[in-house]
C-alpha cells in the first residue's frame, strides 16, 4: 500500500541531505534488513539522484557504524521515500514543494494475497538516464535490485504446450501464478501422462497434477502429483476402473521428491521459501507431516509455523482417540 504525507515546510538549500529514517512493525518491533530507498527529483518531477542502505538490527537507517547515508540536495526539490522488505506491504512516503520530512518513521505490515501492493511508479533503473542507470548497475545496488522486484509486476510469460496436449473439459490447461505474481505454472496432459511446466522448467506430472503451490516470494514452488495404475473391478459385467495398490501420491519440492504416499495435501511455505511442510496419510492410514524434509507421525492438523522457520508445533493425536 503507498501512503502519501507532507510535513512543515523547511527551507532547502543546495548541497546534501543526510538520511535518517526507522523501519518497524505494527507491534513496534524493528525490520533488520529491511531496504530503504530514495529518491532525489526537481518540482517537475524529473530525478537527479538516488541512495539505498538495508535497516540495522533496530530498523534504523542507516544501519548502525554504516556510513552516513547522503543525497545530492537542490534548491526546491522533493525527496521520495520508499520502505520495503519480503514478506511485507511496501510503504511510500513523498515529499511536495520542497517540504522536508526529518527521519521518517515506516510501519510495514504484512502482506496480504487479497490486497497486493500498487505498482511501483518509480524511474529506476532510469533506462532514459545514463548517467543514473549506470549507479543503478553497480554492485553495491544488489539488494535493491532484489527487493524491487518482488514489488515489481512481472513481465509477460509465455507457455508453448505441446501440439498434442489434451483440450477436453476434463484435463484442461491449468495455470497457478505466485501470490507476488513472479513465477507462474501450467499443468497439461499428454495422452495419459501429466506435467508441469514451471517458468519454463518442464516437471513429470506421472498420471494427475493434483496441486501447485508456490512460497510467496515466488521462488520455491511444489507440485503434489499421483502415479496411477487401474484395472476393471472384479464382476460379470464391465465395470468402472479402482486404483491398484502400487498406485500412490508423490511430492515435488523443488526437485526433491517425496513420497510414496496413499495421499497429500496442504503443502505450503513460509514467506522466505525456507521453511516447507505437507501431510500425508500412509497406506494404513496413518497421519504424517513433513516439515522441511523430517517425518512426523501420529499428529492432528493444526500445524503452526514461526516466521523466522526456527519453530513449529503441531497436535499428537493418541491411538483410539477421537
Amino acid at each position: 500500500m503507498i501512503l502519501l504525507m507532507t510535513m512543515a515546510a523547511v527551507s532547502a538549500q543546495a548541497g546534501t541531505r543526510e538520511i535518517r529514517a526507522t523501519i518497524l512493525d505494527p507491534y513496534g518491533h524493528p525490520v533488520p534488513g529491511a531496504g530503504l530507498y530514495v529518491e532525489a527529483s526537481t518540482n517537475d518531477g524529473a530525478v537527479y539522484d538516488f541512495v539505498f542502505a538495508l535497516a540495522g538490527q533496530n530498523g534504523e537507517v542507516p544501519a548502525s557504524g554504516r556510513p552516513p547515508l547522503k543525497i545530492n540536495s537542490r534548491r526546491g526539490s522533493n525527496l521520495s521515500y520508499l520502505a520495503l522488505a519480503p514478506g511485507k506491504e511496501c510503504l511510500a512516503i513523498h515529499e511536495f514543494y520542497g517540504r522536508q520530512i526529518a527521519e521518517p518513521s515506516f510501519i510495514l505490515r504484512d502482506a496480504h494475497p487479497d490486497y497486493p501492493n500498487e505498482d511501483l511508479k518509480w524511474q529506476y533503473p532510469f533506462r532514459d538516464k545514463p548517467e543514473l542507470a549506470n549507479k543503478a548497475a553497480q554492485p553495491e545496488y544488489a539488494e535493491l535490485r532484489k527487493l524491487l522486484a518482488l514489488f515489481t509486476p512481472p513481465r509477460e510469460k509465455v507457455f508453448e504446450l505441446p501440439k498434442d496436449y489434451i483440450k477436453t473439459d476434463g484435463w484442461r490447461p491449468r495455470i497457478f501464478i505466485s501470490r507476488d505474481g513472479t513465477s507462474v505454472a501450467c499443468a497439461y496432459a499428454v495422452g495419459d501422462r501429466h506435467f508441469v511446466n514451471i517458468n519454463g522448467r518442464i516437471i513429470d506430472g506421472k498420471n494427475y497434477v493434483s496441486e501447485v503451490v508456490f512460497s510467496p516470494d515466488g521462488r520455491k514452488w511444489g507440485v503434489i502429483y499421483l502415479k496411477e495404475k487401474m484395472k476393471l473391478r472384479p464382476g460379470i459385467y464391465p465395470r468402472p476402473h479402482m486404483r491398484e495398490k502400487d498406485s500412490y501420491v508423490e511430492v515435488n519440492v523443488n526437485g526433491e521428491i517425496f513420497g510414496k504416499y496413499q495421499s497429500a495435501y496442504n503443502l505450503g511455505f513460509l514467506p522466505d521459501g525456507k521453511t516447507f511442510w505437507f501431510f500425508y496419510l500412509d497406506r494404513e492410514d496413518k497421519k504424517h507431516v513433513v516439515v522441511n524434509g523430517k517425518d512426523y507421525s501420529g499428529i492432528a492438523n493444526d500445524l503452526r509455523v514461526e516466521n523466522d522457520g526456527a519453530l513449529f508445533h503441531f497436535t499428537y493425536r493418541k491411538a483410539g482417540m477421537l
